[in-house]
């Protein structure tokens, strides 16, 4: 079970700045300013890392509910956005996704916030450009392990949900992979920072654990420890209990290579370096060694970081660094 778990109580007058669930975000952050970066600028290749990774055909529920109902390995992207918001960039990136596959895309966000989440499944209803492209949104505690699992099951209705109310029966089940969950691609878009705080450098670990367990590809975008120091300024200004415990995160002073560490050393993922490619298995440790300074930059000085699964063979996908 996740250490330093803390009760989520939400307070309209924190104004975001407990839980991170900002009602006005992509007012001050386009879509755009991650969209083209990352697919135009870093990582022009990674649908192919994404469509060609060797976990495509075995993994996907979609793709093997499909063939149960009898109509065929018909090919199914799915895209999970964990820290969604009120969903337009997970929309963009749904539509991204289809436009440069020409695959039918399900994608699906995940917030603590209800009323986020009820505009998130109201824009879908207009942000989607084509009729290729599914999204849906609920509401779900990124910080409980048995929630986090339960909301992604439910959205492949598998037949093997876990139904126990036992929060480390659900950490096990997820462990030992009894349940069948694996998007082709997840993101966490600066949301690292808000299961860190209110959850412990362990609760972080074992949700990136969660996070890589459940997708081929990971696409994270952490918060630089600079903004840990922003929590408790900005609920002393708006005169708003702080946050407890912030002192005691290790982690935080080293974020971006902690979470390196944690991806290469506990989750069996490779990192995909920028606009690089590397096909043989004996690069893989070469790659994995370059430090966390070979990243990305985005709009607002935020790193983007890819990692791709890498198998007991050592193969991460013919594209994959």
């Amino acid at each position: 079970m996740e250490s330093n778990k803390k009760k989520i109580v939400h307070d309209e007058n924190d104004k975001g700045h407990r839980y991170g669930n900002f009602h006005s975000y992509y007012n001050f952050h386009p879509p755009s300013d991650r969209i083209v970066p990352l697919f135009e600028k870093y990582f022009p290749n990674l649908m192919d890392i994404i469509i060609q990774h060797p976990n495509i055909d075995n993994s996907n529920p979609t793709l093997i509910a499909n063939e149960k109902k009898g109509e065929g390995k018909r090919r199914v992207l799915t895209y999970c956005d964990l820290g969604c918001n009120e969903g337009d960039l997970t929309l963009a990136m749904a539509n991204e996704l289809h436009k440069r596959s020409s695959l039918n895309v399900r994608s699906f966000g995940i917030d603590i916030d209800a009323e986020l989440i009820r505009r998130a499944n109201e824009k879908s209803k207009i942000l989607l450009k084509d009729d290729g492209v599914e999204a849906s949104f609920k509401v779900g505690d990124l910080t409980n392990a048995l929630d986090h699992l339960n909301v992604c099951e439910n959205f492949f209705q598998s037949d093997a949900a876990c139904t126990s109310d036992d929060e480390a029966e659900g950490e096990r089940k997820q462990t030992q992979k009894d349940c069948r969950v694996c998007f082709d691609l997840c993101s966490i878009f600066s949301t690292t920072m808000w299961i860190h705080v209110h959850s412990g450098d362990e609760g972080l670990k074992l949700f990136l654990k969660r996070a890589s367990a459940m997708c081929n590809v990971l696409l994270i975008e952490p918060q630089p420890s600079k903004c840990y120091r922003n929590i408790n300024t900005r609920l002393r200004k708006r005169k708003r209990p702080e946050v407890d415990g912030l002192s005691e995160l290790s982690m935080r002073s080293n974020i971006l290579e902690s979470i390196h560490d944690i991806m290469l050393k506990d989750c069996g993922f490779v990192k995909v370096h920028p606009a690089t490619t590397i096909s043989s298995k004996k690069d893989l440790n070469k790659e994995n060694s370059k430090s966390t300074t070979t990243t990305t930059c985005i709009a607002w000085n935020r790193n983007l970081l890819v990692y791709s699964k890498v198998f007991d063979n050592g193969d991460a996908g013919e594209n994959c660094t």
